[in-house]
């Protein structure tokens, strides 16, 4: 996985350098409208974005569709009316997007997709960046199986549980069955494969507790997104199951505090910020005129890496940056 890493961030260097022949009186103004700037995921995409574009020296207009359907709507097209040279969406709603779509083809405007859906092809876009979520899901569940291995369970006592969202939102979704494909491989019983109105801890803590009411026996839940873990992980802590492995995916801010308080097990980390910077370079290489190699050119679609986090990931990477500034550290003489 960190040669995947390793690979798409040569990728983005690749783009930079072709990205300063750009004449400065031709500055950009990237649009980006993200899914809701209270998940720290998309907090982080819009700072690879905004941040990126600073050192860049673009102009960058951000919009919050607070998930909600209609705001993502008026919001994109109130983007493309302000005059942006390119539009970056994470969408709340992708089968919602055909006005945007349509709107920003008409003007010439390049569109490209980041993360949860690309509408499966009813409309136009340019590109369609994304992580490999049925692979993360399916790593989720190796991981499940290699700590359940290690403690020696007996597999076929095993019951688990699938908390994702709408299952419209397909990169979320993928997840849960990515995840059910390694258990049913291993025999393991997922006894609930439900869904959450929101992906928020709020209103996943209910549909958990539901869940492990129901099911008492159960000893592991994954959920598609570090939000939902915690909503999770709190449902069984306030039932008194705090044996109960939690995972989630994303792998920000919400997973690493979750991680350091001991209330999830690991999380599947994406690299938002990197996406986000990598839907900038695609853009400015669309608004030259250049083409894109992509990893799947059927749908537009560019893959974002993925690995685990857990603890003792966070304390080891820690320690490597510890040393890594102690090294740097001017000598006193």
């Amino acid at each position: 996985m960190k040669k995947l890493l390793v690979a798409v961030l040569a990728l983005v260097l690749a783009f930079s350098m072709v990205v300063p022949g750009m004449a400065e009186e031709e500055t950009p103004t990237i649009g980006l409208s993200i899914y809701g700037a209270s998940i720290s995921y998309f907090v982080a995409m819009q700072n690879g974005v905004v941040d990126y574009c600073n050192e860049q020296g673009y102009e960058v207009i951000v919009h919050d569709q607070k998930m909600d359907e209609t705001e993502m709507v008026s919001g994109c097209i109130n983007l493309i009316n302000q005059g942006v040279d390119a539009l970056l969406v994470s969408p709340f709603k992708p089968e919602a997007l055909g006005p945007v779509a349509t709107m920003a083809e008409e003007r010439g405007i390049p569109f490209i997709i980041l993360d949860i859906g690309n509408g499966d092809g009813a409309y136009p876009y340019d590109a369609f960046i994304v992580s490999d979520n049925i692979g993360g899901g399916r790593l989720a569940g190796e991981y499940l199986i290699d700590m359940l291995n290690e403690q020696g369970t007996d597999l076929s006592t095993v019951q688990t549980a699938v908390i994702t969202i709408d299952p419209s939102n397909v990169a979320n979704h993928s997840r849960g069955q990515g995840f059910a494909e390694v258990m049913e491989e291993n025999g393991i019983a997922v006894e609930a494969n439900v869904y959450a109105d929101e992906a928020t801890a709020d209103a996943t803590y209910p549909v958990a507790t539901s869940i492990l009411v129901a099911n008492p026996d159960i000893s592991a839940i994954f959920c598609s997104n570090d939000e939902e873990a915690v909503g999770a992980a709190q449902a069984a802590a306030s039932l008194g199951m705090d044996d109960i492995i939690v995972i989630g995916f994303d792998g920000q801010e919400t997973a690493i505090d979750a991680l350091q308080n001991d209330l999830i097990t690991a999380s599947v980390r994406q690299y938002p910020s990197e996406m986000g910077v990598l839907g900038v370079q695609l853009a400015i290489q669309l608004i030259q005129g250049e083409e894109i190699e992509f990893d799947d050119p059927e749908t537009k679609t560019l893959y974002s890496p993925l690995d685990m986090l857990d603890k003792s990931v966070l304390e080891a990477e820690a320690a490597e940056t510890a040393d890594a500034a102690e090294t740097a550290a001017p000598v006193e003489e």
